[in-house]
């Protein structure tokens, strides 16, 4: 059109169907209404007059079709899904037919120049593998389906572009809507009368787009810009008081043409920046939750609507000002502010997008109610430094408070140390503690405004602490087995002249022979003894077997059982002390030592009502069956085991165990024979020995009631 100084584009409101744009210019360009042909997406820029059909609705015989809100039948189930759109020339008309998966809540309204009809199905899912459909003769010219709203509630449209404007019949089956456009089309101009129609809710026309004006050779940061509403960002009027009464005969709906375009004010002659009230009473949608951002703020939420920038080296304060039309509010720049920007930005939340930009410029911003003020990061750090110096210096001269408290479990000093304790500490500069040892007392001195602080902490400290009594289990078990098996035997032969019974040899002529085995069985045993001989007593055998076999249960528990306070530590023990006797230098020291059981544990009792415990368990005793020969020192068997585990309020737990087994067998022989067959048992002997011991220990926390 001749400009030739475009300071940018930004896309104001975009979905998959379509989209709205935002052209910022440095001079305003004359006002062109264009008969275009609206998008899917577009309400109609007009005063619509609403009306509710009890049945399935038709529209009236003249005028522009109503938009009635149509719940679904109370036979049916509501259509969540439209499948498709089928139509059917007939006669110079059409019938159309809309499936879905269930009754189709609906509502409807019409258009002019050029003549369009319209139905929205409400909650209802675009499925349609169609979204475009020609029609060749008839009063409907082109059949076009899309989603209109996808979130929160879905909306589908259905629009048809007529030849002339005629008056459809719409039936609702379970599963489909079927309209009717007549051959005999009216148009809305030659409509008959219709009767009068209930009360209906007038809707507010939206805001057109307003354009911005600014010379570019005034100083931008001189300005201040008020806000007018932009595109989707602005919020419809509110609807009036009461409803008004619709004539008869409705005239025709015709979109209107926009408002003359709003031109923001020239820059005042005065550096100082001022404030401009906002325009019109319209709300700035999408800025319920924008609070001002402090520096240095972490992850932040951006809840602008999304919008497209396209920028090539345009000057800072432009930019600002289109910001200023998007968003809605009142801005106010710092004198001195400068820089340019090069941005290419698509579906980003408006607010993101300004603050990128304000940190490439080393900008920031503050919020008050609906006014921003944009200034460089500094001045902004330097104005909040200010500001809570000031508070301080305001506290200081503020007359100081004294409270007496008196405590009843915590400790004085500790709640005093705490209170005290460098940068962390509850008090200001100005707040004193003194400890008083003999009552447990605190006197404070502190400012007004941190005394509650105080005096809550104290209160809260200042608790009985649980008791907890810790009892623990030392269970020990030894089995033992023994088995031995001997033998014993012995023979004398003897061949001589005196028995009458030599070999007749010379030699050997006579004989004496004598031998045995000797493998008897340990400890304490059973016996069999056996002897045979001849009448002559020339030959003798003895045999002795020997069989012992022993079995033992030792079962010893221990259970020492101690009380505490939360977070303290508490000991148990019992035993004796053996004296150990050292010689050094000729000279002899006694030492004792402990062979006790003993229990050291520290409860501490969760706020679920649990108790963790850091413990220890101890047990020694002496070992006097290994106490070696001429020695005067017993040995010590210990056993021990120290953890930390947490365990609920009378619960038990194991917190270890040993389980220690030996198995000895052995056997004696005599080589050789041993190994025959049957006869080998005579020349050995066998012993069998098995021990299984088992440690095992139980901790069972219970907090005791007061």
């Amino acid at each position: 059109r001749g400009h030739q100084h475009l300071l940018g584009i930004a896309r104001d409101r975009a979905d998959a169907l379509g989209a709205r744009l935002l052209v910022l210019t440095f001079e305003p360009l004359p006002a062109e209404p264009a008969a275009a042909e609206p998008a899917l997406d577009e309400e109609p820029e007009t005063t619509m007059e609403t009306s509710v059909s009890a049945s399935d609705p038709a529209l009236p015989a003249g005028g522009t079709p109503d938009r009635p809100a149509v719940a679904p039948g109370p036979s049916g189930v509501a259509a969540t899904r439209l499948d498709g759109v089928e139509v059917l020339a007939s006669d110079g008309g059409a019938v159309v037919r809309i499936a879905g998966d269930g009754e189709f809540p609906y509502s409807t309204f019409a258009l002019e120049a050029p003549d369009r009809f319209v139905i929205d199905l409400d909650g209802v899912v675009n499925r349609s593998p169609k979204p475009s459909q020609q029609v060749t003769g008839g009063v409907v010219e082109r059949v076009r389906v899309a989603q209109f709203r996808p979130a929160p509630k879905a909306v589908s449209r259905v629009v048809f572009d007529l030849r002339a404007a005629v008056v459809p019949q719409i039936e609702r089956t379970a599963d489909a809507l079927v309209v009717t456009f007549p051959a005999n089309g009216i148009h809305h101009e030659a409509a008959s009368e219709p009767a009068p129609a209930p009360p209906a809710e007038r809707m507010a026309p939206a805001p057109a787009a307003e354009r911005l004006e600014e010379p570019r050779e005034e100083a931008p940061s001189d300005l201040t810009f008020a806000p007018r509403p932009a595109g989707q960002l602005a919020q419809a009027a509110p609807p009036p008081a009461e409803a008004e009464e619709p004539p008869p005969a409705p005239a025709p709906i015709r979109s209107q043409p926009a408002p003359a375009p709003v031109r923001s004010a020239p820059a005042p002659a005065a550096a100082e920046p001022r404030e401009v009230p906002p325009t019109g009473g319209s709300a700035v949608r999408g800025l319920e939750t924008f609070q001002s951002q402090a520096l240095g703020d972490g992850e932040k939420v951006y809840t602008g609507e999304p919008i497209g920038l396209n920028v090539t080296n345009a000057d800072v304060t432009d930019v600002l000002r289109s910001f200023a039309q998007i968003s809605g509010l009142n801005m106010v720049v710092q004198p001195g502010v400068s820089g340019t920007v090069t941005a290419e930005l698509n579906d980003v939340p408006w607010d993101q997008a300004l603050e990128q930009i304000l940190k490439i410029n080393g900008l920031s911003y503050e919020l008050e109610g609906n006014v921003m003020r944009i200034a460089p990061v500094g001045i902004l750090r330097q104005e909040a430094q200010e500001k809570q110096q000031l508070a301080q210096a305001k506290a200081l001269s503020i007359p100081l408070r004294t409270v007496f408290r008196r405590l009843s479990y915590a400790s004085a000093d500790q709640i005093a140390g705490l209170l005290r304790s460098g940068q962390a500490g509850l008090l200001s500069q100005r707040g004193s503690v003194i400890v008083d040892q003999r009552t447990n007392s605190l006197i404070i001195k502190e400012l007004p405004q941190f005394m509650d602080t105080v005096i809550s902490v104290i209160d809260r400290l200042d608790t009985p602490e649980p008791q907890v009594m810790i009892e623990a289990r030392i269970i020990e078990t030894t089995k033992r087995f023994t088995r031995d098996i001997g033998i014993q035997w012995g023979f004398d032969a003897i061949a001589d002249a005196a028995h009458g019974n030599t070999t007749g040899l010379l030699f050997p002529n006579n004989i004496d022979a004598n031998g045995g085995v000797n493998l008897p069985g340990g400890g304490d045993s059973g016996t069999i003894e056996l002897s045979l001989g001849n009448v002559l007593n020339t030959f003798n055998l003895d045999v002795a077997l020997q069989a012992a076999e022993s079995e033992g249960l030792i079962n010893i528990l221990s259970a020492p059982k101690v009380a505490t306070l939360n977070n303290q530590a508490a000991s148990i023990q019992s035993g004796v002390q053996i004296p150990i006797q050292t010689v050094a230098n000729n000279t002899v020291t006694v030492q004792y030592v402990n062979a006790t059981l003993e229990l050291n544990v520290t409860p501490q009792v969760t706020a679920e009502g649990t108790v963790m415990m850091t413990i220890r368990i101890q047990k020694r005793e002496p070992q006097l069956a290994f106490l070696v020969p001429g020695a005067t020192n017993a040995p010590i068997a210990t056993k021990e085991a120290s953890t930390r585990l947490l365990v609920r309020d009378g619960g038990t737990a194991v917190i270890g165990g040993i389980y220690k087994v030996s198995s000895d067998q052995g056997e004696d022989r005599v080589p050789g024979l041993a190994n025959i067959p049957i006869i080998g048992h005579l020349f050995k002997n066998k012993s069998r020995r098995e021990e299984n011991e088992e440690l095992l220990i139980f901790i069972t926390p219970r907090v005791i009631k007061i």
